[in-house]
């Protein structure tokens, strides 16, 4: 087969797999109602100046300043949270098209595609494009950064092509320490890769610990604003992680990255595709499979360590929401395996591909609410509270919330920032500004809240738990009679299927 005709063919494959990627997204990203983190995120940027965003003076700590800044910008031009993670889909657009033209450099197959592929349809990705988050942004960079240095490193024949994946690197390396700092696992990664060139080029290793101080250099500030700032760092993590041995440790990083097979089989799995991408990294003859193979058992291993210590030492941040990284090193372990195979042997070839596509596929039915939140509908319950004639005069409002879901709704619903029309958001704004809030996470504390005799209240109880929805319910009515005064009382609970959770009137 002519080259220019299997070179059409893997183009249209290409664009048909980004296009899909893309629908997906979009119906994600219209379609899902906010959660907690986005609010978060969201008003950490619209609430703070530059200044303080600069100097880590907003809320969150624990993220780099790049994306905040970055957010704060793109509030000047909408509140809407679906609009704004439409920019997830170029950063999207931008990683597969860099995937693409590295891995061509190793075969221009459909081979190529796979990584495209996985990245487009692998759940953890696609939710976290479909959400407002940091590591949609530091995900992007570090894959621009692990490029150029490996084009650096394998593929740069000229001074000119090193000065330009030098520059480049050091450039999105360094922004992506600014972005996130969930980037550490990357650059722990680069360590032995020095040590692995050193093998190869005495003088290229000399280069890339060049690079390396040099990248340093470029995100001190922002490690001396950390040094300042640890403690305040340290305190947003208070649900620290308890100690536990290290093979405790494993099985549960290893339910976790897989598919929660159970501890042992996890871990089973885990260990088994270490020894093979061990064993490929000494069989193989092809420089650039021995570089990608010992990448990513070299990050795997430093990463497994680094959390372990850290989870256990200081503060628990680095989750499964970070593990972006280690799914960037299993789909490189798995490229690196079919690309052996596509070689030497084609039915094993067939096997892993088969393997993989299994996994995809059970991926999906795996549920991400502890990593992505419920998809709660925030915005429909707010309209029926405004459009609610009853719901008219002296009023207040007590949310029972045993897990923050309360904040979309008064930190951005509430205030109208989910509304285009701005007669609207005013109206909505004005509507809830002169209601009374009460949060509560134990319903024996219904003698704090502050209800004005003959007036309403909308109960709004944030959990599924019927036992303790009947126990509040029970603490009002003695509130009441204790206090003298007759509420009119309103009670919605929130009810969830398969993660999606609407509010249901209750009598």
């Amino acid at each position: 087969m002519p080259k220019s005709i299997n070179r059409s063919r893997v183009n249209l494959a290409f664009v048909s797999i980004v296009f899909i990627g893309i629908i997906v997204r979009l119906y994600l990203i219209m379609t899902r109602g906010v959660f907690v983190d986005e609010v978060l995120y969201f008003n950490t940027s619209y609430s703070n100046s530059f200044t303080s965003i600069l100097t880590l003076g907003a809320v969150i700590k624990d993220h780099g300043i790049l994306y905040l800044l970055i957010l704060k910008l793109l509030t000047y031009f909408t509140t809407k949270i679906e609009l704004l993670r439409l920019t997830n889909l170029l950063l999207y657009l931008a990683e597969v098209f860099l995937l693409f033209r590295f891995f061509q450099n190793f075969r221009k197959s459909l081979l190529s595609l796979f990584f495209v592929f996985l990245i487009s349809f692998f759940p953890y990705f696609v939710l976290t494009n479909t959400y407002v988050s940091p590591y949609n942004l530091v995900f992007f960079l570090t894959t621009a950064a692990f490029i150029s240095i490996s084009n650096f490193i394998l593929f740069s024949k000229t001074r000119k092509e090193r000065l330009y994946n030098s520059v480049l690197f050091l450039i999105t390396s360094s922004l992506a320490f600014y972005a996130d700092y969930s980037v550490i696992y990357f650059y722990i990664t680069l360590i032995p890769v020095v040590f692995f060139v050193y093998l190869w080029y005495e003088n290229q290793a000399e280069n890339l610990t060049l690079l390396g101080l040099a990248n340093l250099i470029l995100i001190s500030p922002g490690l001396c604003l950390i040094s300042k700032n640890f403690s305040s760092l340290q305190s947003t993590n208070l649900n620290a992680t308890p100690n536990m041995n290290f093979f405790v440790f494993f099985g549960q990083f290893s339910d976790t990255l897989l598919i929660s097979l159970s501890g042992y089989l996890s871990s089973v799995i885990v260990v088994l595709s270490l020894i093979s991408v061990f064993v490929l990294m000494l069989k193989s003859s092809n420089k650039s499979i021995k570089y990608l193979t010992f990448f990513a058992l070299s990050g795997i291993l430093c990463g497994i360590l680094f959390l372990h210590i850290f989870n256990n030492s200081y503060f628990n941040v680095f989750t499964e929401r970070t593990f972006w990284y280690f799914y960037f090193l299993l789909f490189l372990v798995l490229y690196s395996l079919m690309y052996h195979f596509s070689d030497t042997n084609k039915k094993y070839l067939a096997v892993l591909m088969a393997i993989s596509l299994i996994f995809l596929s059970l991926k999906y039915f795996q549920p991400y609410e502890g990593v992505f939140g419920k998809n709660i509908g925030y915005g429909k319950l707010t309209d029926q509270l405004i459009n609610n004639p009853n719901y008219k005069g002296n009023v207040s409002i007590l949310f029972y919330d045993r897990n923050y879901y309360y904040v979309p709704f008064q930190e951005y619903y509430f205030l109208g920032l989910n509304e285009l029309d701005k007669n609207k958001a005013s109206s909505i704004k004005k509507y809830f500004s002169n209601k009374r809030i009460n949060i509560l996470n134990n319903y024996a504390l219904v003698n704090h809240i502050n209800v004005h005799k003959n007036s309403k209240l909308i109960v709004i109880f944030l959990d599924q738990d019927q036992i303790a929805f009947g126990q509040l319910k029970k603490f009002i009515i003695l509130y009441e009679k204790h206090n003298n005064v007759t509420v009119k009382n309103y009670f919605y609970i929130m009810n969830c299927n398969d993660g999606s959770c609407a509010f249901v009137y209750s009598t």
